[in-house]
């Protein structure tokens, strides 16, 4: 029997006058915002351009000659499909890269060599100390890289060198 009771309360919950329901709605309309309106369909609205600003959305016209002066066509694929597009001449007359020759031992900060441990000839194993590089007054051990032949020895000592200069060459 108390079953029955709370399904009867739970009926009368639910089941509402239409007067209060109506009454609920008009609370819920008040608590927000008010409709916005809209303008007619037949007016534009106005653009408004500053001065000395340009609209993101307005596209320049170039003239092709002003094109070729300062940029190069290129082509190129992606995914089966070819596409054109334009690099600027600074990036296209960039000095490619090139892998570093294993062989060449350069200097990799500028400064002067401290001392020289090889000569033309020597055979080196791999860690053996070379040359002394000393850079913003620090001595730097230049070691072998791998087990080998000196070919050349293009520094001597006391002698300034830059970054990247040849230091000595491996056979």
């Amino acid at each position: 029997m108390e079953k029955k009771i709370k399904k009867n309360n739970t009926e009368k919950k639910k089941e509402k006058s239409p007067d209060e329901s109506s009454a609920v709605s008009e609370k819920k309309n008040s608590k927000t915002d008010p409709p916005k309106v809209s303008p007619p369909a037949n007016e534009v609205p106005e653009i408004i351009k500053t001065e000395g600003k340009k609209n993101p959305a307005d596209v320049e016209i170039v003239d092709p000659e002003f094109i070729n002066d300062y940029y190069e066509f290129a082509e190129f694929g992606w995914d089966g499909t070819s596409y054109n597009t334009t690099l600027p001449k600074k990036y296209t007359s960039k000095k490619k890269y090139q892998m570093p020759n294993p062989k060449q031992l350069k200097a990799f900060i500028p400064g002067i060599i401290q001392k020289v441990y090889v000569s033309d000839g020597d055979r080196v194993k791999k860690d053996d100390k070379l040359v002394v590089l000393e850079a913003m007054k620090m001595k730097n051990n230049i070691m072998a890289p791998f087990a080998g032949q000196i070919k050349k020895v293009y520094v001597k000592q006391g002698q300034q060198v830059t970054k990247s200069e040849l230091l000595i060459e491996f056979k």
